[in-house]
């Protein structure tokens, strides 16, 4: 699971490094996109707090942890700009080995 989880972090990552609206709009699981304006102010929020970050410098897997249902996956991402490392989550289900996303969380 952890590489599929990676591979889920490394897009929705790519899709808000690059303000790449549609990219992450594709990781939305269809049942969960019934509020386009609101996944977008969670996009734009994100990408707003990011950006002024930089490039990334490393990227360090850290833990999963299962939660009933979910599962929460942590990267630790180090960026050019900031001194301190950026905690990144990733919420995500597994039903019939079927990866879904269904959210991040970031913070230092």
């Amino acid at each position: 699971m952890e590489s599929l989880a990676t591979a889920l972090f490394e897009e929705i990552l790519t899709a808000l490094l690059t303000s790449d609206f549609e990219l992450y709009y594709q990781n939305i699981p269809i049942t969960a996109r019934n509020n386009v304006e609101h996944l977008r102010e969670v996009f734009d929020e994100a990408v707003g707090v990011l950006k002024p970050m930089g490039d990334i410098k490393s990227i360090k897997y850290l833990t999963h942890e299962k939660m009933t249902a979910l599962h929460k996956h942590r990267w630790k991402v180090r960026y050019q700009k900031e001194n301190e490392d950026l905690l990144f989550e990733v919420l995500v289900t597994n039903e019939n080995d079927d990866l879904q996303f269904k959210g991040f969380a970031f913070d230092k």
